[in-house]
């Protein structure tokens, strides 16, 4: 019986045979009734139109339920995708390799398993996609995996040997997800439309579902040019804004550095590291080129293809038509496989943990987002953080991708490190400022986000 990879990507479901795609459907529901369920382009056309009735992330956890107004489990809509999609292809005639994010927990992996002996698929094995992405050993690099999901990212590392890789779990996970990135993007480009224009286009259902349908071609283009056109209709009326990479290159840069961060945790002890990136961070604007731009990393694309191919090359360790079904977080290498040496970019890893994320003034630490300005306060000598200049800004810190720097504005008499600051200047984890006049000082730190434990 001839095996297909069914790659369940969160963001949708795809089935190849490792030569071609034979089908691959989004997750997106429109949840009419409990027994109407509509998947497909239908849904995609009703996605900002019937926003409570259409669900997204069922694929993510299936032991909850979907955030629509009906009462019905994320399990049911994952079933039913799923069958809508089998049945595209009509494989009864073939056995199937499961391939899944690494954030499902055993609850979910045991649901998968219930899910298709409903829909009578026959299952050779599960396996965690991170164990699937190195096409070759990469010997001396440190390698993780980042995949982008609809609520959350999720960072795996990947422990190599001479002989095969492992998989370490569980997961980092970090929130916002693709979902929330990009509505945070739409809102910043929505505020410029109304800005120039005067048109929001997130006023009425109709003009939200086409802002957001032309939202990735705009995104798309943005990658190869400086500035593009937008277009938006209302009626009789057309509303044009011309959008610059400048404008957008910084909107995510605070979940950006965020994940800088924790990879600075996991390569804490690494001399080179390897960043290999899932498809849809390819979806978040910017993403792939802060990645791009780390220091000591290579960064890696992880195609479809690709994970479908290495699926079924290794299908005697993940399968074997083993009882029960296992699930596979370790591959060992095929003898014939040569070595990648990635090129890396220059600099040290060090300088992850070097970068802050916050100033500190007193007792209170202030982010550091795109821009802020330090302001003396008139009271008591103190310093103030504010997003925006004023007349009595005495320097701007600036944030861009693993860079900040400081900016001294109205002459005053700033030193950084008891040096007097006389042109823009990087500062790095530790460093601090004075002004002149204040008594206070801003100092420069790191602040770690941890997640609850889980029980």
């Amino acid at each position: 019986m001839a095996t297909v990879v069914i790659d369940l990507y969160d963001s949708g479901v795809q089935i190849s045979d490792g030569d071609k795609v034979l089908a691959d459907s989004a997750t997106l529901a429109l949840v009419e009734a409990e027994h109407r369920i509509i998947f497909g382009e239908c849904a995609e056309r009703q996605a900002y139109s019937r926003p409570r009735d259409i669900a997204t992330g069922f694929w993510s956890q299936l032991s909850a339920n979907s955030d629509t107004r009906r009462v019905i489990s994320n399990a049911e809509l994952a079933y039913r995708h799923l069958q809508c999609v089998w049945q595209q292809v009509a494989l009864s005639d073939r056995d199937a390799i499961l391939v899944t994010p690494d954030t499902f927990t055993k609850h979910d992996l045991g649901l998968l398993l219930g899910i298709c002996e409903r829909l009578s698929i026959s299952v050779r094995g599960l396996v965690s996609k991170a164990v699937l992405v190195p096409l070759a050993p990469m010997p001396d690099h440190k390698l993780v995996y980042i995949d982008v999901m609809q609520q959350h990212l999720a960072i795996t590392e990947i422990r190599q040997t001479a002989t095969g890789v492992t998989v370490v779990h569980p997961s980092t996970v970090l929130t916002p997800g693709l979902q929330s990135l990009s509505e945070h993007l739409a809102s910043t480009i929505a505020a410029i439309f109304i800005t120039k224009t005067r048109f929001d286009p997130m006023h009425a259902a109709w003009h939200e579902q086409q802002f957001f349908e032309k939202l990735p071609l705009w995104l798309a283009a943005l990658n190869t040019a400086d500035a593009v056109e937008c277009k938006l209709t209302s009626d009789t009326h057309t509303y044009r804004i011309r959008l610059h990479k400048r404008q957008l290159r910084n909107a995510n840069q605070a979940v950006f550095r965020r994940i800088a961060a924790r990879l600075g945790g996991v390569f804490q002890s690494a001399d080179a590291a390897v960043i290999i990136s899932s498809p849809s961070c390819a979806r978040v604007f910017g993403l792939h080129e802060f990645l791009s731009a780390m220091p000591g990393c290579a960064v890696l694309t992880a195609e479809a293809r690709d994970v479908a191919r290495q699926a079924l090359l290794h299908q005697p360790q993940i399968g074997a038509h083993k009882q029960p079904v296992h699930y596979t977080t370790a591959i060992a290498w095929p003898p014939q496989v040569k070595p990648l040496r990635p090129q890396c970019n220059a600099g040290s890893l060090s300088q992850l943990h070097a970068v802050p994320t916050h100033a500190l003034i007193g007792d209170h630490a202030y982010p550091l987002m795109q821009e802020v300005f330090v302001a003396g306060s008139g009271d008591n000598g103190g310093l103030r953080i504010d997003g925006a200049p004023g007349d009595d800004s005495l320097c701007k810190i600036s944030t861009a991708g693993l860079q900040v720097e400081i900016e001294v504005l109205n002459n005053g008499a700033v030193t950084c490190n008891g040096r007097v600051l006389r042109a823009r200047q990087r500062v790095q984890l530790g460093d601090h400022l004075r002004v002149a006049g204040q008594t206070a000082e801003v100092r420069f730190i790191k602040v770690h986000q941890y997640a609850p434990r889980q029980h």
